[in-house]
């Protein structure tokens, strides 16, 4: 590095989709997050927000506002004409300045690996995430069109053996690795990675399954990769943040809402539930009948005394997640152990109430380091923070770090 490199501090962001604050006493039996914990400040027992999925986590984190603010209630939306539902995986859908957008007006170089709703950002180095189930040559050409071709061409020639391998779970390392060369020589000012191996096994295997916990090996591993290439350039010259979005809990049984609404008589069109697995939100058409109204009403009242319904959202939860915003009038939370809509092993999308259901997040860097000072030498550096603080912590914590780096 020049002398005019080692002035730049990059900032590295790492999410960890899907790892609870229950992962992390095991996480820190690893060597490289136990390492990358020792040397910074570590916040246990975070809240995310309400829904949450990824989507609306991550869009929170990369505005710092709150989802009734930035318009990004859930990682779908229903296409009531064609019945289907449809991913929120573009920038147009977010009200608020994203942390690329401050990047680039900063004269600041990004990198985004995977990072949900990145499409259409001004981003040099871009992996673009193409979610849901559409075939893989349809999914390689939208990445291309929105992201990096040249960039990626060069990183999965390079890297692409991972994926070959081991499928899905080895994007983690594609990522990884091309996170790691860049950050060796110095390319980005921003670096946006999203590892998702956690949540997808947790999704096909249960949340607290084997399969998850070999999964939380392998993301040490990948964080391993990162960690070696900071290491190489200089610890003391970068700003970190690592966290998770959400919380996953096991399923053992799957509750489909509209269904049981058809079976009462009432038709789609006048009513109709949006699930986010562990929660689900009720539209009432404004033309209904008053007779279909106290029949919908009737419905609730019975829906509510099922065991699969834990309570109804409140007023003031309806609002924050932007529920109320997206035409939805009511909204129930899932028991433990129940999801709505497909079964899937391991679930999230909860309210925040429930047992075990938090997350994390650590901050390295000069930042962190202030907050440290006066800590107990006893904790070897390891500072650990339990509190029931929001991750919308992080996204304002990026925001300021992208303000000073551009200083």
């Amino acid at each position: 590095m020049s002398k005019k490199d080692q002035k730049r501090h990059p900032i590295v962001m790492v999410s960890l989709d899907a790892v609870s604050d229950s992962n992390i006493d095991f996480l820190l039996t690893c060597p490289n997050f136990s390492r990358l914990a020792r040397l910074g400040l570590l916040h246990r027992e975070v809240d995310s927000i309400l829904v949450t999925s990824t989507y609306p986590v991550h869009t929170s984190i990369n505005t710092g506002l709150m989802p009734c603010d930035h318009g990004v209630f859930d990682n779908t939306f229903q296409d009531t004409e064609k019945g289907t539902e449809v991913w929120r995986d573009h920038k147009r859908f977010i009200k608020g300045k994203t942390l690329a957008e401050r990047a680039y007006e900063h004269g600041l170089v990004t990198c985004a690996m995977m990072f949900p709703m990145t499409a259409g950002e001004k981003i040099k180095y871009h992996l673009t995430e193409v979610p849901g189930h559409s075939p893989m040559l349809f999914r390689v050409f939208k990445s291309a069109y929105y992201g990096s071709a040249g960039f990626m061409l060069h990183y999965f020639t390079k890297y692409g053996k991972h994926v070959i391998k081991d499928g899905e779970r080895g994007m983690d390392m594609l990522i990884a690795k091309t996170g790691a060369d860049l950050i060796r020589k110095n390319k980005a000012d921003l670096y946006m990675l999203h590892l998702l191996d956690v949540d997808t096994t947790k999704h096909n295997h249960g949340a607290t399954s084997p399969e998850a916990t070999e999964a939380l090996r392998r993301i040490d591993d990948c964080l391993g990769q990162l960690l070696a290439a900071m290491e190489s350039v200089g610890m003391e010259n970068f700003e970190i943040l690592i966290f998770s979005d959400h919380s996953s809990m096991d399923v053992k049984e799957a509750i489909h809402p509209n269904e049981l609404l058809t079976a009462r008589g009432i038709s789609l069109q006048d009513a109709h539930f949006h699930t986010t697995h562990g929660s689900a939100f009720l539209y009432i058409s404004p033309s209904v009948s008053e007779n279909t109204k106290k029949e919908i009403d009737s419905f609730i009242d019975d829906f509510l005394q099922m065991e699969s319904v834990a309570r109804e959202l409140t007023s003031e939860e309806m609002h924050l997640c932007g529920a109320i915003n997206d035409g939805f009038v009511r909204g129930f939370g899932a028991t433990t152990g129940y999801e709505f809509g497909n079964y899937r092993k391991g679930q999230h999308g909860y309210p925040l109430d429930h047992d075990d259901y938090k997350i994390f997040y650590l901050e390295i860097g000069s930042r962190a380091e202030k907050a440290t000072q006066g800590s107990d030498p006893a904790k070897d550096g390891l500072i650990s923070e339990t509190h029931g603080g929001c991750i919308i912590e992080v996204g304002q914590k990026a925001i300021s770090l992208i303000e000073a780096t551009s200083k």
